[in-house]
């Protein structure tokens, strides 16, 4: 109620200045000036209100779309952690249980739902590798060298990064440093 009173009041006070203003004006003015002065400023007034309008919807949409993004961001990388360690659980116990076969499951179908069809396959063909190495569901535990796993682990983490940071993935994919770090842990964990 008390929007609708102030209105009104904004709407009263500037019918009073307008008519108030009036005889000012045409004593300043002749008739003819002052109908082309109050067209040419209504005019620019209603061009300010549309431009002004225009930028603030295309500001809030920007926003809007920055947000939703952030969020969006935020689900992938919690999605693809705690896929990560998924398998780092499986890989540590050496077999895959029923039950962390079927949070694995979940877990890749959470994967897939934000990772594209062709970096989905990528991050299955070093899954299956992994499951491979454990030796399927219920199966006895397998003792399994770290670095078994850190060759597929570090390709789906590669996927991950690509999907992440679109950016910088031409960066990534340009440089060998990634592989040749993984070689450096091979060696490492192999001498160790």
């Amino acid at each position: 109620m008390n929007v609708k009173l102030d209105k009104y009041i904004i709407v009263a006070l500037s019918l009073v200045v307008a008519v108030c203003s009036l005889p000012v004006l045409s004593n300043v003015f002749k008739l003819q000036d002052l109908i082309f002065e109050s067209s040419a400023a209504f005019l620019g007034i209603c061009i300010s209100v549309i431009i002004t309008g225009i930028m603030l919807k295309s500001q809030s949409n920007a926003e809007n779309e920055k947000e939703r993004n952030a969020k969006i961001f935020e689900q992938k990388l919690n999605i693809y952690l705690d896929f990560l360690r998924g398998v780092s659980d499986v890989a540590e116990d050496g077999h895959i249980s029923k039950k962390e076969a079927n949070r694995l499951q979940f877990l890749i179908s959470f994967v897939a739902m934000h990772t594209s069809d062709s970096n989905m396959r990528l991050v299955s063909e070093p899954f299956a590798e992994i499951v491979e190495l454990c030796g399927g569901v219920d199966e006895e535990s397998k003792v399994i060298e770290l670095q078994d796993v850190l060759q597929p682990l570090m390709q789906i983490v590669t996927v991950f990064r690509r999907e992440l940071y679109p950016k910088e993935a031409l960066q990534m994919e340009a440089s060998d440093e990634l592989e040749a770090a993984v070689a450096r842990l091979k060696s490492v964990l192999k001498s160790g």
